[in-house]
């Protein structure tokens, strides 16, 4: 699909007259029978069911409302528009059958278009809509009033007890508002949506569109109304009543405004895209200056938070989450044992920073709080600590050996060979190692030889065993050297390497399939072997609450587009304070680097974002946001919508770029610039012609004119021509269809005995959706 500027949008719409699938709406009743032969006798067995097929007939459930166009609320230049409807239920047009209409051509419900003031003087036209019972509404009585033609008994009485809402039109402005019987087929169609990396996923929807263009700048209200029970009154009969009362299914209130032959782009036409930070209030004070202390912190989205000290001032301080309009410094410290360790002072102002002190405390009390985190937290401790344990033990042991050869026959050695290189430090934390070596032992006489030694040999004198290996001095201590201490131990690469990677196996990370097979064999980790993070930064952001992501609502007011950069010091300071919970001994200390290496989201200081806060995320599912790192798509990390009209986006990579399209679906019905319809194909010949394709041909071709000639007025009072004629044979006003069906006979997309059906004339009168560009300036 291609957008008004030319642009591609990775999408596929299949346009249909109808739908015709489904069984219509009524009561049915299946009639069995089944003759039964014996000896030359006969006999009928027969039974009968009846069942009822009951869909929405007076009122429609919100959730079959896919969407709206104009967005409900929503103020644009949509005078060139034909506001329109679309329906999660495609085929719900088409569920009931409108009297007389044996081949099933018409749909039984459309849409209408009011100004304030058009069906009551001096009021909105929202606020003309009255509740009654359907059994009211049929049953009503009033003389000037004409209600639908149904018959109250085909009206189950449990239907005749629910609600339903009207509208009462005048006659003259129902008569001349109205689509005729020969116009309403064109004005609905279904769909079939299918976008680009959906996994083959379609949608299907239904679209009712109105035959009225918002032309004149002023308030609004679009009704889905119910056609049953008026089909004669349509093409004016006449019947001597001052006011038709339409069943109104759904409604949505809009302002139109701006000129309707320069129809303009909506899609952000507001927006205010800028940086994540607040402004600096205007003050007639020397000190209010941008470049002063505040003024700078305000700049760098910092934003003043109420705070009370430990001795019990209260006072304020700055505070900035992780969304920074920034790229943050480096900082002095690099990790925090407690939450005081993260504040900073700011010497000149008296006030402290608590960002980093905040970040974590939060971190302490998410730990805390999540009973699955903690635990998870705890095993990969006790899984550290104790490999940790078992590799220092090893090395001790082996490096108390003389003469490794003469170790137990069948027991492989453990000596200074098999620990001091990466293959002997992994070899020692094979499960069952150590109980192998040990039952080895036990088999080749371990406990008479310890016992012989115990009671035969004197304590003053060197202790042997067997081949005379001494195990009262290692080598080193031999040689005046001493011992290799825990620290130094885990110090070493190769050792850390290899704990990295044990942790990170027993943890399940989707990092390296085998947690060794990329370490050298010096130890040290090779390329591609760096430990993937167990948790990125989109995984700890989505525990992280609201109010510390975003701690003021003016850093993203209405309307507008607001861009920054994730702070890695703030996600440092975060999981520092996750994995302070269960410290208890040095060794867990001296192992916490290791697990921080294993599960601190590398990625933090490489993720930008944006937030996106307007009335049309409120209106429009769908609403697609792409972002570019220089002139490159980057994938979406994380998208979430954080306030009914907010959306939140993070990407990998500094972003420059923010394009916003409005959803795919929403290709609006109505004529293009100028007041004319830009011809699109209906046949694809070739992969360099599709259809739906621009022609470069515009209607009407005449000079000087333009689609003007094919509007009718709503009023007769003057007002201006915006009631589209479609096929209905009227005097004065020529019907569109037959007239845009010659046009594209002449660009040879119609044969000369071909008509043009209602998908045909949907795909004319299609707008795409427009999109707009945002750069981010100053980051």
């Amino acid at each position: 699909m291609v957008t008004n500027d030319g642009q591609e949008v990775a999408s596929i719409i299949d346009f249909y007259d109808r739908s015709t699938g489904g069984i219509l709406d009524g009561v049915y009743e299946i009639d069995v029978k089944q003759t039964v032969s014996h000896d030359d006798k006969h006999q009928d067995l027969t039974y009968s069911q009846s069942f009822e097929v009951r869909g929405p007939r007076f009122s429609l459930p919100d959730n079959m409302v896919y969407s709206v166009h104009p967005p409900a609320g929503s103020t644009g230049s949509y005078g060139a528009l034909l506001p329109h409807i679309i329906l999660s239920r495609y085929g719900l047009p088409w569920e009931r059958r409108l009297k007389n209409d044996d081949a099933h051509r018409f749909p039984w419900m459309a849409v209408l278009l009011f100004a304030d003031g058009e069906l009551r003087p001096g009021s909105r036209a929202g606020e003309v809509v009255s509740r009654r019972t359907v059994g009211q509404l049929l049953s009503s009585a009033e003389a000037d009033v004409l209600i639908p033609d149904i018959a109250v008994p085909q009206v189950p009485e449990s239907v005749r007890g629910s609600d339903c809402q009207t509208i009462d039109i005048p006659w003259g402005t129902f008569a001349a508002v109205m689509p005729r019987l020969a116009d309403l087929p064109y004005l609905v169609h279904a769909r079939r949506m299918a976008v680009s990396g959906g996994n083959g996923k379609t949608t299907e929807v239904g679209v009712i569109a109105g035959n009225r263009m918002p032309r004149k700048p002023g308030q609004y209200t679009a009704y889905l109304v119910s056609l049953e029970g008026l089909e004669s009154y349509l093409d004016g009969a006449d019947h001597h009543k001052d006011y038709v009362r339409l069943i109104s299914l759904y409604s949505w209130p809009f302002a139109s405004v701006g000129d309707p032959q320069k129809q303009e782009v909506t899609v952000g036409a507001e927006f205010g895209a800028g940086l994540l930070q607040l402004k600096a209030a205007p003050l007639n004070a020397p000190y209010s200056d941008e470049k002063t202390q505040g003024g700078a912190r305000l700049q760098r989205g910092y934003v003043p938070v109420a705070y009370h000290t430990h001795s019990g001032e209260c006072t304020f301080a700055w505070y900035r989450g992780p969304f920074t309009p920034v790229v943050p410094g480096t900082l002095p410290k690099k990790h925090f044992q407690c939450a005081e360790e993260a504040l900073t002072y700011i010497q000149q102002d008296g006030v402290f920073d608590i960002s980093y002190a905040a970040a974590w405390t939060l971190g302490s009390v998410l730990a805390l709080a999540n009973a699955d985190l903690s635990a998870s937290l705890l095993r990969a401790r006790r899984k550290v600590t104790t490999d940790s344990v078992r590799l220092y033990a090893a090395q001790r042991y082996a490096s108390a050996s003389v003469e490794p050869q003469e170790t137990m026959p069948g027991v492989p050695p453990l000596d200074n060979t098999t620990v001091n290189d990466a293959a002997g430090l992994r070899g020692a934390l094979t499960p069952g190692r150590i109980r192998q070596q040990f039952e080895a032992a036990l088999a080749e006489g371990l406990a008479a030889r310890l016992t012989t030694a115990i009671t035969t040999v004197s304590r003053s004198e060197p202790q042997l065993i067997g081949g005379g290996a001494a195990i009262a001095t290692s080598p080193r201590q031999a040689a005046g050297q001493p011992g290799l201490g825990m620290g130094e131990f885990l110090a070493r690469p190769e050792v850390r390497s290899i704990l990295r990677n044990a942790l990170r196996d027993s943890l399940g990370s989707s990092g390296t399939a085998d947690a060794y097979s990329s370490t050298q064999p010096d130890g040290s980790a090779g390329s591609g072997s760096q430990p993937a993070p167990l948790w990125d930064a989109g995984t700890l952001l989505a525990h992280v609450p609201y109010s510390y992501l975003l701690p003021h609502a003016s850093l993203v007011p209405p309307e507008s587009l607001r861009f920054f950069h994730v702070d890695p010091h703030w996600m440092e300071a975060l999981l520092d304070g996750i994995l302070s919970i269960g410290l208890a001994t040095s060794l867990e200390e001296e192992t916490a680097g290791l697990l921080r290496e294993v599960i601190a989201p590398a990625d933090a200081g490489q993720i930008s974002g944006v937030f996106l806060r307007s009335e049309l995320v409120r209106h429009w599912s769908g609403l697609h946001l792409e972002a570019q790192v220089q002139r490159r798509n980057v994938p979406v990390l994380r998208q979430e919508r954080v306030a009914p009209d907010t959306l939140l986006y993070l990407y990998h990579g500094t972003i420059d770029t923010i394009e916003i399209r409005e959803p795919a679906h929403e290709v609006r019905m109505g004529v293009d610039t100028s007041d004319r319809i830009i011809l699109r194909r209906l046949q694809s010949s070739t992969q360099d012609h599709l259809i739906g394709e621009s022609l470069q041909q515009v209607f009407p071709t005449q000079d000087g004119k333009t689609i003007a000639q094919f509007l009718r007025p709503a009023r007769a009072d003057g007002f201006e021509p915006d009631v589209l004629n479609f096929a209905a044979d009227l005097s004065g006003t020529p019907a569109l269809v037959p007239a845009l069906a010659q046009a594209l006979k002449g660009a040879q997309q119609l044969t000369d005995t071909a008509a043009l059906t209602p998908s045909g004339v949907a795909l004319q009168l299609i707008n795409m959706p427009y999109r707009r560009l945002f750069t981010v300036q100053g980051a």
